[in-house]
């Protein structure tokens, strides 16, 4: 979205009337931005501004305070009729693959994350052989025990759900919002 275009109208972004609740605001924010993700429309130019609305919609929605500035400015129309004004009087919004990586978390974790158990029985064993060999059985104890954590962190990539979605090929990308959009938006 261009900084000089007209004051936003959040509501109509998530298609939602002012009276929504947050568990409605919430709902909305997944329905629309599985809609309008860049990914799934790679025809639609305007692609990333809508979903950059959608995410600048979801931020000032879902808080209350910020809500409440919003909603006073929309209505006393003395505003300089621009999103960066809006967003100088407020906090700047988050990147919109921020919101969208933040509520989807729960969501994309069974689609992204691939988890393995070879290397936490793996660092378990390294760990207790070296552990025994500094230190006999207590060292061989307490090596399993660190070679186990350590190999739990390998087994689950190291990175947030939502990093590992992001380096997915993009037809890989593209199945699982549609997935996602499968299960949301019946």
């Amino acid at each position: 979205m261009a900084f000089n275009e007209p004051f936003p109208d959040y509501y109509s972004a998530l298609q939602i009337t002012e009276e929504a609740t947050d568990e409605e605001i919430r709902e909305a924010y997944k329905r629309e931005a599985l809609r309008n993700h860049p990914d799934r429309n790679r025809d639609d130019p305007d692609a990333t501004r809508k979903f950059q609305l959608i995410s600048d919609a979801y931020f000032t929605l879902s808080d209350n305070t910020r809500r409440s500035q919003y909603d006073q400015a929309r209505r006393s129309q003395t505003h300089s009729g621009s999103r960066q004004s809006w967003f100088k009087q407020s906090q700047s919004p988050p990147a919109a693959d921020q919101t969208f990586g933040s509520v989807f978390e729960d969501i994309l974790k069974p689609e992204v994350e691939n988890p393995r158990w070879i290397f936490t029985p793996l660092g378990s064993i390294a760990g207790g052989i070296l552990g025994f060999i500094c230190g006999s059985l207590p060292g061989a104890l307490l090596g399993s025990f660190a070679g186990a954590k350590l190999g739990a962190i390998r087994d689950n990539k190291g990175v947030s759900v939502y990093e590992a979605f992001m380096k997915l090929p993009q037809t890989q990308k593209y199945a699982i919002l549609q997935a996602l959009a499968a299960k949301i938006l019946k």
